[in-house]
C-alpha cells in the first residue's frame, strides 16, 4: 500500500514555508518523533524563502536569489496583503504574483521530490494551503486554485488559525496538560495573536482537545484593514527614528542606498534580539559603512526599550486595541481567556509578552486577568514562522490526553475514520532509543572528535569518540551513490586507548616515549641523540594508529622540546627535508621555560607560565618561527593550516596568518581587519577561511568566507558554551548551556529535537557533484546521536537535485566480548 504524502504551504506576506509528513497505515512513516518532519528547502541550505520577487527585463528571480539587488531591477514584496485590498487593480497585481511565486515553490517542491528526498514516487500525495480566517470565501478560494495550477496536487485549503493552534497543541502536549490549561474532552478558551510583517490577525476560539479535536471560532480581528500592526510597522518607525539622526540635507540620499531590505535585516537580527535581552544597540553596520563612505557626522542613535518606547508609543497602543476588539467581537470577558499562543515572526518582540502580561502600565493596563496572574499561560513557538505549515501536515494527528497526566499523539488512519493508534513520541523528555555506549561522563563529550576517513576509493565518515576510561570508540558511515548504507561499529580495547590522540601526558607517556624509540629502531625515522628523550613529561602529535607517521615532540622538564629527524640516514636524495629538520632544531633550541605544550594543524604552541607563548608552523614550505605572542597575556588559541587565532587577556583576538601554499593572503588580512573590533571573547575556533568567536554573555560572531548568511542567523543565538564550524564557514552548530542545540540554515532542522548535548562536531565535504553534512553530538548518558543530510547539485548549480536526510540514534548496544575485544554493534 502506498503511503500518504501530505505537502503544506504556508504562504506569507515575508516569508514561506513548505513541509512535508508522509502516512502509511495511519502511521507517520519517518522514524524518530512523531512529529518530525522533512522540509522543502531553498538555497540548498534553508527550510525557509523570502516571499520575494525580482524582475530586472525579462529575468524573474524568486526567493533567496531576488533579496540580492540588481540594476534596474523591480522588486516585489508584501503582496500578500494587497490579495484583499478594496482597489482592484492592485488586487489583481498581487493575485498574479501570487500565481507567479505558487508556481516557483511548486518547482523546488517537484525537483526535490523527484530526487528522492520527500518521499517514494508512488506515494499519493495530498497538499494544503493555508490562509487567514477573516479573509473572504473569494480569496481563500483563489489560494486553493492558484496552487492546483502551480502544480500542486488534490488541494485543500486550511485557515491559518486552525492549522497553527492544532501544531502548537500538539509540540506542547505535556507541558500544557501538566500544567491543567488542556484535559481531554473540555474546552479552552485559547487566543491566539498570528504576528507577521504585513498584519497582526487576532483568532478567538474554542478548542477542545481529544482524539477528535474541535476548533469552535468565536471571533476573528480586525475585520477591515484600518489597524495592521504588522513588523513593516517597526521597519518604518526605526527609519523615522534614523532619519531624525541625519543631517536634514543628506537623510533621503542615506536612506535611499540603506534600503529597506537593510533595516529588515537590522531589526530582525539586531534590533529585536538586543532589546529583548534589555541591552543598548549600538551598531547598525550597513548605516556605518554608508555614512563613513560620504565622511557624513550623525547624531549618535544607540537604543534602548526606553527609547524605543518613547518613539514607538502610538504604534504600540494599537496592540491592546487589537485585543480588546477581539474579545469584545466575541461577547466575551477578559477573565474568560485562559490561553494565548503566539505565533508569527513579529511575535518575537519583547513588548508582545510584556503588555500582555500587564508589565507595561505606560501603554496599557491588565489586559487579561488569568495571563496576568499567570505569564506561563503565554505560549510562544520556537520557530514561530514554521508552525502553521507544521499544522498544515500534523493534520492526521491529534492529542490524546491521559488521565494520569501523560500525553501522546495520536495518529489517524484517516480525516474521517474513528480508529486510531497511539504511538510514543518521545516529547516527555524521555529518548525512545537510549544509547549506553560510554558512561555517563563529561570527559567523553570533551574528547570527541571527528575526522575523515582515510582509506581511498570511497567518500566515508569515520566519527570518534574517546570515553572517560580512554577507550577509543569509532562510528563508521559509508557513502554509496545517493545512499548512506550504515555500517556503524564502535571497537576498542586497552591497546587502542592512544591511537588517534593527539597528545599524551601523565603516566602514559612513557609507553609513548618506548613506541617513539621502537620506530626510530625500525628506520622510521632518528632520534637525535636517545638522551633528549629522557625526563619528558608531555608528547604531542603523536599518532602511531595513523596509516601517515605523524612528528611528535616532546616537552621536557628542564622546560626545552625535543622532536625526531624525519629522514633516512644515508638518503642523498632527501636534502630538502634534511635542511627542514636542521631549521626546525634551531627554532626549538631557542624555545626555554615552556610549561605546556599543544599542536594544532601543524602549529606548534609553546605555552610559557606568564601566559604568553612561542609557535612553530609548518606552512608547507618549511618551519616559520613565530614570535608575536611572546610577549603577550594568551587565553587560548585554535588553529588551522592557514592561521592562528589568539585571544588577549582582553577579550580580543589576534590572528596570525601561517604565509606558505596553505594561506589565502587577502582572505586573512580580511579576517584581521574584521576580528579587531571583537570584545570580551571567552572562546576561539578556527577553520580554513573562518574564525568564530563567543563572547561573554554567551553570544556568537563569525568572520570570514561565505558567513554573509550565518552572521545573519547567529543574532538569534544566545546561552552558547560552543560551536562547531564547517571547514567551509557556510554552515554551524551551537551548543547550548541547557544542553540544546541551535544550527544555521539545514542544521536547524538536523538537530532541532536533540537534547542533553555535551559536545558537538560539524563534518562537510563536497565533490562529484554533491555536498555531505553529518552533525554529531556526544550525549550525557554516553550515547552518540547524528545527523546527515546529502545535497546533490545540477551542473554545479546549487539546486537540490536529491537531498536525503538520516536522522538517526544509538539504539542500546549488544556486547560481545572475543579475545580482549569488546564490539558494540549500533542501529
Amino acid at each position: 500500500m502506498a503511503a500518504e504524502r501530505i505537502i503544506g504551504i504556508d504562504f506569507g506576506t515575508s516569508t514561506s514555508v513548505v513541509r512535508v509528513k508522509r502516512y502509511k497505515d495511519g502511521m507517520p512513516v519517518e522514524g524518530g518523533s512523531v512529529l518530525d518532519t522533512n522540509s522543502v528547502i531553498f538555497n540548498g541550505t534553508y527550510p525557509t524563502v523570502p516571499t520575494l520577487i525580482q524582475r530586472t527585463g525579462d529575468t524573474a528571480y524568486y526567493g533567496y536569489d531576488a533579496q540580492v539587488a540588481k540594476k534596474k531591477a523591480i522588486l516585489f514584496h508584501g503582496f500578500k496583503t494587497d490579495l484583499e485590498s478594496p482597489d482592484e487593480k492592485r488586487r489583481q497585481e498581487a493575485r498574479e504574483l501570487t500565481q507567479e511565486f505558487l508556481v516557483y515553490l511548486a518547482a523546488v517542491y517537484r525537483a526535490q521530490s523527484e530526487g528522492g528526498h520527500l518521499g517514494d514516487a508512488d506515494d499519493q500525495e495530498r497538499t494544503l494551503i493555508s490562509y487567514p480566517v477573516k479573509w473572504s470565501a473569494d480569496t481563500k478560494r483563489f489560494m486553493v486554485e492558484a496552487a492546483e495550477k502551480a502544480g500542486f496536487p488534490r488541494v485543500e485549503g486550511m485557515d491559518e488559525a486552525q492549522a497553527a493552534i492544532h501544531a502548537v497543541t500538539l509540540q506542547s502536549q505535556d507541558y500544557l496538560q501538566k500544567r491543567g490549561y488542556l484535559k481531554d474532552g473540555k474546552s479552552c478558551t485559547v487566543l491566539l495573536i498570528d504576528m507577521g510583517a504585513g498584519t497582526t490577525d487576532l483568532v478567538l476560539c474554542r478548542y477542545t482537545p481529544g482524539e477528535r479535536a474541535e476548533t469552535e471560532i468565536l471571533s476573528t480581528w480586525p475585520v477591515s484593514g484600518d489597524i495592521l500592526f504588522g513588523g513593516q510597522e517597526v521597519e518604518m518607525l526605526l527609519q523615522d527614528y534614523i532619519r531624525e539622526k541625519l543631517p536634514e540635507n543628506m537623510a533621503g540620499m542615506v536612506l535611499k542606498r540603506c534600503g529597506f531590505d537593510k533595516f529588515k535585516t537590522w531589526k530582525e537580527m539586531v534590533v529585536s534580539p538586543a532589546l529583548a535581552r534589555n541591552e543598548r544597540v549600538e551598531g547598525f553596520a550597513d548605516l556605518d559603512l554608508i555614512t563613513e563612505l560620504l565622511d557624513l557626522e550623525m547624531e549618535p542613535y544607540g537604543l534602548t526599550r526606553s527609547v524605543f518606547e518613547e518613539n514607538a508609543a502610538e504604534y504600540l497602543k494599537k496592540f491592546p486595541e487589537l485585543v480588546n476588539g477581539c474579545v469584545n467581537a466575541a461577547g466575551a470577558a477578559a477573565r474568560d481567556i485562559e490561553l494565548v499562543l503566539l505565533t508569527g515572526g513579529h511575535s518575537q518582540w519583547y513588548f508582545v509578552k510584556e503588555m500582555l502580561t500587564g508589565r507595561m502600565p505606560e501603554i496599557c493596563g491588565e489586559l487579561l486577568p488569568k495571563i496576568a496572574e499567570n505569564p506561563e499561560r503565554v505560549i510562544p513557538v520556537t520557530r514561530p514562522q514554521e508552525t502553521v505549515a507544521l499544522g498544515l501536515v500534523y493534520t492526521p494527528l491529534s492529542a490524546e490526553l491521559k488521565p494520569d497526566g501523560k500525553s501522546v499523539s495520536s495518529v489517524k488512519a484517516g480525516l474521517d475514520e474513528k480508529n486510531t493508534s497511539s504511538v510514543k513520541d518521545g516529547s516527555d523528555g524521555k529518548d525512545i532509543f537510549s544509547a549506553k555506549a560510554g558512561p555517563d561522563s563529561e570527559e567523553l563529550g570533551k574528547r570527541f572528535d571527528i575526522y575523515e576517513s582515510r582509506r581511498a576509493g570511497r567518500s566515508g565518515i569515520q566519527i570518534v569518540a574517546v570515553d572517560a576510561k580512554g577507550i577509543l570508540q569509532k562510528a563508521e558511515l559509508k557513502m554509496n551513490g545517493s545512499e548512506i548504507a550504515e555500517d556503524t561499529q564502535i571497537l576498542a580495547d586497552n591497546r587502542d586507548r592512544y591511537h588517534m590522540c593527539s597528545s599524551v601526558s601523565g603516566e602514559a607517556v612513557p609507553k609513548a616515549v618506548k613506541e617513539i624509540a621502537a620506530r626510530s629502531r625500525a628506520g622510521r625515522f632518528q632520534l637525535r641523540g636517545q638522551e633528549l628523550w629522557s625526563d619528558i613529561v608531555k608528547v604531542v602529535n603523536y599518532d602511531y594508529g595513523a596509516e601517515v607517521l605523524a612528528r611528535p615532540f616532546g616537552l621536557r622538564k628542564d622546560g626545552t622540546v625535543v622532536t625526531v629527524k624525519y629522514y633516512e640516514k644515508d638518503s642523498l636524495g632527501n636534502l630538502s627535508q634534511q635542511q627542514k629538520d636542521r631549521g626546525l632544531w634551531n627554532m626549538l633550541s631557542q624555545w626555554e621555560g615552556i610549561t605546556d605544550l599543544d599542536y594544532k594543524n601543524n602549529w606548534l604552541i609553546g605555552w610559557r607560565k606568564d601566559s604568553s607563548c612561542v609557535l612553530l608552523n609548518d606552512n608547507g614550505e618549511g618551519w616559520k618561527h613565530e614570535n608575536t605572542l611572546a610577549h603577550e597575556k594568551v587565553r587560548s588559541i585554535d588553529a588551522s593550516l592557514s592561521m592562528a587565532a589568539a585571544i588577549l587577556e582582553d577579550g580580543t583576538v589576534k590572528i596570525i596568518p601561517s604565509g606558505g601554499r596553505f594561506a589565502d593572503r587577502e582572505l586573512i588580512q580580511k579576517l584581521i581587519a574584521q576580528t579587531a573590533y571583537w570584545r570580551n571573547i571567552e572562546k576561539i575556533f578556527c577553520t580554513q577561511h573562518t574564525v568564530a568567536g563567543i563572547r561573554r554573555n554567551g553570544t556568537v560572531v563569525i568572520a570570514g568566507w561565505r558567513t554573509a548568511e550565518v552572521e545573519r542567523e547567529l543574532c538569534l543565538w544566545k546561552e552558547i558554551s560552543s560551536i562547531a564550524v564547517s571547514p567551509g564557514g557556510g554552515q554551524m552548530l551551537g551548543l547550548r548551556k541547557d544542553g540544546r542545540v541551535e544550527g544555521t540554515g539545514i542544521l536547524k532542522e538536523l538537530t532541532r529535537e536533540w537534547r542533553d548535548i555535551l559536545s558537538v562536531k560539524l563534518y562537510q565535504h563536497a565533490g562529484a557533484g554533491k555536498e555531505t553534512l553529518c552533525a554529531a553530538g556526544v550525549r550525557k548518558n554516553g550515547g552518540l546521536i547524528y545527523s546527515i543530510c546529502v545535497i546533490s547539485y545540477h551542473t554545479g548549480e546549487k539546486k537540490t537535485k536529491g537531498l536525503f536526510f538520516r536522522k538517526a540514534e544509538p539504539m542500546p548496544p549488544s556486547v560481545m566480548k572475543k579475545n580482549g575485544l569488546i564490539k558494540w554493534k549500533m542501529l
